[in-house]
C-alpha cells in the first residue's frame, strides 16, 4: 500500500472515531431539546418547528399489517373504490437469482423490468475477524 493511501486511511479512521462521539453527543442534544419542548408543551406532532438557527421537522409513517389487509379484502369482498391500497411487486432475490440462472427465458421477460441503482459507498472500520 502507498503511503498517501495509507496516510488517507488513517486519517478516516481518525475522523470515523470523532463523527461516532459528536453522533453521540448530538442525539443526547436532540433528546434534550425535544424532552424541554414536550415539556413546556411546545411540541408538535406533525409539521416544522423553526428556531434562530434550528428547523426540526417532525413526521410519520403509516405502516399497514399486509396480511390482515388481503384477509379484510377478501373476506369483505371490498371493492377497489372501499379500498385504498395497491400491491406492489417486491423481488425475493433468491428466486429471481433462480430464474437469472436456471431459466433464462423467464429471466428474459421481467428483466426489462429490472433498474439497477448503485448505493453510496459505505466505508466502515472492519471488526476483528472481518
Amino acid at each position: 500500500m502507498d503511503s498517501y493511501l495509507e496516510n488517507m486511511i488513517s486519517h478516516w479512521n481518525s475522523l470515523k472515531k470523532l463523527e461516532g462521539h459528536y453522533e453521540t453527543e448530538r442525539l443526547k442534544a436532540e433528546d434534550a431539546i425535544q424532552q424541554h419542548l414536550q415539556h413546556n408543551n411546545l411540541w408538535k406532532d406533525k409539521g416544522t418547528m423553526s428556531f434562530e438557527n434550528l428547523k426540526i421537522r417532525i413526521n410519520y409513517s403509516r405502516k399497514w399489517d399486509q396480511k390482515y389487509l388481503a384477509e379484510v379484502k377478501t373476506k369483505h369482498h371490498l371493492t377497489a373504490t372501499q379500498f385504498p391500497f395497491v400491491t406492489e411487486y417486491k423481488e425475493l432475490k433468491t428466486q429471481s437469482d433462480y430464474l437469472e440462472v436456471k431459466e433464462p427465458e423467464i429471466w428474459q421477460k421481467i428483466s426489462p423490468a429490472l433498474l439497477i441503482v448503485p448505493t453510496k459507498p459505505y466505508f466502515f472500520t472492519p471488526k476483528k475477524g472481518e
